[in-house]
């Protein structure tokens, strides 16, 4: 099987047209994203797959996408009861995470606050302001991870 087919087919980042960005429910997202954990995808595959989606989206912007990319903090161990999470280009899926990380006891943030223990960042089209913001946060002395949102359903999916 082509990597792109293998992308294709459980990546969780769906595939774009240029002229119109498709509704896929959280459902089909979380069953895409259960499926590249259950598949043991890594990271970087994952990475690989996001760019493809970001740069066939018209929401995001390749320079986002590597701004994200290259602060992701790789090698983080994901907990979720007590911990603030703050999410960054989820769009349509927000809800449905959300409330995933809330039944395992995680705070949601709207905004980037100091307080953040996470950073998560969709890869399909990860927002730069929220990513620049967490960053900026880490140069006053705030201790935040960025991870992806693959990273996020691997930890979910322990």
């Amino acid at each position: 099987m082509e990597m792109n087919e293998m992308f294709e087919n459980v990546s969780g980042y769906g595939n774009y047209n240029l002229d119109e960005e498709p509704e896929r429910s959280y459902h089909d997202y979380r069953q895409d994203m259960e499926a590249a954990c259950k598949a043991g995808k890594t990271l970087q595959e994952m990475i690989g797959a996001g760019r493809k989606a970001a740069e066939s989206s018209f929401l995001c912007d390749r320079d986002t996408f590597d701004l994200a990319v290259s602060n992701l903090d790789r090698d983080a161990n994901i907990v979720f009861a007590g911990k603030h999470f703050v999410l960054s280009g989820f769009y349509q899926y927000e809800n449905g995470v959300i409330a995933a990380i809330e039944e395992r006891g995680g705070i949601i943030h709207k905004s980037m606050v100091k307080m953040a223990d996470y950073l998560i960042v969709c890869l399909e089209c990860p927002g730069a302001a929220k990513v620049k913001e967490a960053l900026n946060w880490r140069k006053k002395g705030a201790s935040n991870q960025i991870v992806s949102d693959y990273q996020m359903w691997q930890a979910i999916l322990r």
